[in-house]
């Protein structure tokens, strides 16, 4: 149970003023997007950032690589796309640096509407199946332990801090069944995979070899599984795609280099694994049972791309 103190310490942090500072360490994770799959009996449009004449915007596209779609047209940055378990809206990240807050829109990029103004760096929301609360990384200006991950109904109200150890807490992402959320930790000193009960609650260390962690977590549809990457230089971003159970059993590698895979969001039905190649910087679909690779549509250089379900949760 969070105590009063701790929710005042956040909601008095949302008058204050972000710092230069403040900026140019959000800027270091805004390259991908958290998210939680939700299933679908076929594979609806992949939501990613795109960065084109200098201005980055949220793009669809078909998994063939057909019909894209431009979602937002405003000037600075807009990513961290994710796509709620109907696929009727899209919750993502928009500011200009050092400022940035999470917003939602439908699915067509109309209705846009910001939710939360906590003056800071929001990043990265993500869903909960029932489409009421969204979850998302924080970085509040006045806050010195570092990002944290907060919780906020769908129409801005019930802001609520699931996390607030010394470290930083990012890329947050529910279970498909709305149980859980998984996300990345350093509070250890080192980048790790934690998961946690959806009210933050039984916060759980799953990974703990030496590799750092990178962008981003996700669960496959049916929630049996987690998918996360690793960072083998900690100065260079991007490594492999691992899989390991849901409590943290049975961890193998997907992908074995020589690319540096970044990010991982599974497919609907489960049968791949779209990333961000950022060798090329375009977003990549992996079968998981041939082990193919292919560019979805590389039209400009790109983020780590969402998926949007389909099929039977078809809009």
């Amino acid at each position: 149970m969070l105590t009063v103190h701790l929710k005042a310490r956040f909601l008095a942090a949302r008058v204050r003023v972000a710092t230069a500072a403040l900026g140019l360490v959000a800027l270091a994770f805004l390259t991908g997007s958290a998210l939680g799959t939700y299933p679908g009996s076929t594979e609806g449009r992949l939501l990613f950032g795109a960065v084109v004449d200098g201005n980055t915007d949220i793009y669809s596209v078909m998994p063939n690589g057909r019909g894209v779609q431009r979602l937002t047209t405003q000037p600075g940055f807009d990513a961290c796309p994710a796509s709620s378990a109907d696929g009727k809206w899209i919750a993502y990240c928009s500011g200009v640096a050092p400022s940035y807050e999470i917003w939602v829109m439908r699915q067509d990029g109309s209705e846009k509407r910001q939710i939360t103004t906590l003056a800071g760096a929001s990043t990265f929301p993500d869903f909960s199946p029932s489409g009421e609360r969204l979850v998302f990384t924080a970085l509040v200006p006045g806050v010195t332990s570092g990002a944290d991950i907060l919780a906020v109904n769908a129409d801005g109200s019930s802001l609520t801090p699931l996390t607030f150890a010394a470290g930083d807490d990012r890329y947050p992402a529910y279970s498909p069944d709305g149980s859980q959320i998984v996300f990345n930790s350093a509070r250890t000193g080192q980048w790790q995979v934690w998961v946690m009960d959806a009210d933050g609650s039984n916060q759980t260390q799953l990974t703990f070899d030496p590799v750092m962690k990178d962008q981003v977590p996700d669960w496959s549809p049916d929630g049996s599984t987690i998918a996360f990457v690793t960072r083998p230089d900690p100065e260079v971003p991007g490594g492999d795609i691992w899989l390991m159970d849901a409590d943290g059993a049975n961890q193998r590698p997907l992908t074995d280099g020589p690319d540096r895979d970044y990010g991982a969001s599974w497919a609907p039905d489960g049968t791949s694994i779209a990333f961000l190649d950022l060798g090329t910087r375009a977003v990549r679909i992996l079968d998981l049972a041939s082990g193919e690779r292919r560019t979805v549509n590389g039209f400009a250089p790109q983020l780590v791309p969402g998926w949007q379900p389909r099929g039977d949760r078809s809009p």
